[in-house]
């Protein structure tokens, strides 16, 4: 079937491509607890925000940007070996200009207290979306 990667189970082109960005931030599809869901969230939005094609949509939530498509084909996605050893094609040349420069928008974020890092994330990623969507809302 055109567009997916066929084993014991088939993942859209979207989510090879999710697992593919994913690898490039040393995060894994799995999602093992409230922290590393928005991690991988607000790296998600970010890539979307600096140009990569994935395709989801963002909306606001208790904590920030957050996709219920993204979390759906997540947790439909099994996570196992298989998943996490595919061999997914290379990105773009556009796609790796976009990796890179949301990487060292990221980079700017971390420092040594990993919990401040997540925090910095989370701000920027509020930040962001609230200017960007609620900005002539916010107007007084």
């Amino acid at each position: 079937m055109r567009g997916h990667f066929e084993c014991d189970f088939m993942v859209s082109e979207r989510g090879l491509k999710l697992i593919h960005f994913l690898k490039e931030f040393n995060l894994e599809l799995k999602v093992s607890g409230l922290e590393s869901r928005l991690t991988m969230e607000r790296v998600v939005y970010f890539l979307q925000e600096f140009g990569a094609k994935i395709g989801y949509t963002f909306g606001w939530y208790v904590f920030g940007p957050y996709s219920t498509q993204l979390i759906d084909e997540v947790h439909e996605m099994p996570y196992n070996k298989k998943v996490s050893e595919m061999k997914i094609s290379e990105l773009g040349v556009k796609d790796e200009k976009v990796v890179k420069k949301c990487k060292e928008f990221i980079k700017d974020l971390i420092c040594e207290d990993k919990e401040q890092e997540e925090q910095w994330l989370h701000l920027a990623c509020v930040i962001h979306f609230l200017n960007k969507y609620y900005h002539e809302h916010l107007k007084m």
